[in-house]
């Protein structure tokens, strides 16, 4: 009378809720086949980083990157490890780019400078790079590479970049290796309200205020304007996609959002 006889009840990609775990055990299930998620390693880089809870020197500043990515991606994987800092030194990020994680996230040392040395020390370590750089604001800088079935992503080191890329990049590859096919929201149209047009050569993703109107979303950027600012992520409700602008400023470029819930379930 309930359910009958060849009633599909799942398909592959559903996430089994709390409330399929009865349904499965009452048409007398004791085991079902599901995807592993992925063990996962974060680590991040730079020798100015403090553990919080440790007095500051000059030059330093606490280490927000290793808990914005391990908080972003602790749903997603299963066997998370951490290490607080690599410093910049190549031996130790070579050993942290043996393991053999499914997937490594780093956060910095994905530029140009002297002290970067992400993508060079993975290429010799025999990551196949499959991008480096993209245009996007924040985030420009960030690096993938493969070995094997393994991923590397290289992102950026300014706090707001990382968590960014870590929710436009990282995820949606985490829940792809978790059997998911809903893996990235369609950004919903809007318009901007109060805060004007940002000028930039990039698509910018940046956090925003978002709300409903008669007339569809409304949304606004954080005042907050520098890729170190993580704390345009207060009280934001998710990303505000604007497209490239010229420097004419002829044409209005198209406006998208991504409310974190959508992102981030």
């Amino acid at each position: 009378a309930d359910i009958q006889r060849g009633q599909t009840l799942f398909t592959e990609g559903h996430v089994v809720r709390v409330l399929d775990v009865g349904i499965l055990a009452g048409i007398g299930l004791t085991r079902v086949p599901v995807f592993a998620r992925p063990t996962v390693l974060v680590a991040t880089t730079g020798n100015e980083h403090v553990l919080p809870g440790s007095p500051l020197a000059g030059g330093e500043i606490y280490n927000s990157n290793l808990y914005t990515v391990s908080s972003l991606v602790r749903p997603f994987s299963d066997g998370l490890e951490t290490i607080s800092t690599v410093t910049d030194d190549s031996q130790l990020l070579r050993e942290v780019l043996q393991r053999k994680h499914d997937v490594i996230v780093t956060t910095g040392g994905v530029s140009v400078g002297e002290r970067d040395m992400v993508v060079s020390t993975a290429i010799g370590e025999g990551w196949l790079s499959v991008f480096h750089k993209v245009r996007i604001k924040p985030g420009k800088p960030v690096y993938f590479a493969r070995k094997g079935k393994q991923l590397l992503f290289g992102l950026p080191g300014n706090p707001l970049s990382v968590a960014v890329t870590c929710a436009m990049l990282v995820i949606p590859a985490l829940k792809r290796m978790c059997g998911r096919t809903d893996l990235f929201p369609v950004p919903v149209p809007a318009r901007l309200g109060k805060t004007p047009i940002r000028r930039c050569n990039r698509t910018l993703v940046w956090p925003g205020k978002l709300r409903h109107e008669a007339d569809g979303v409304v949304a606004d950027f954080s005042p907050k304007e520098l890729s170190q600012s993580l704390s345009a992520l207060l009280d934001s409700d998710g990303l505000i996609i604007q497209g490239a602008t010229t420097d004419t400023g002829s044409s209005r470029p198209a406006i998208g959002v991504l409310w974190w819930d959508d992102l981030l379930r």
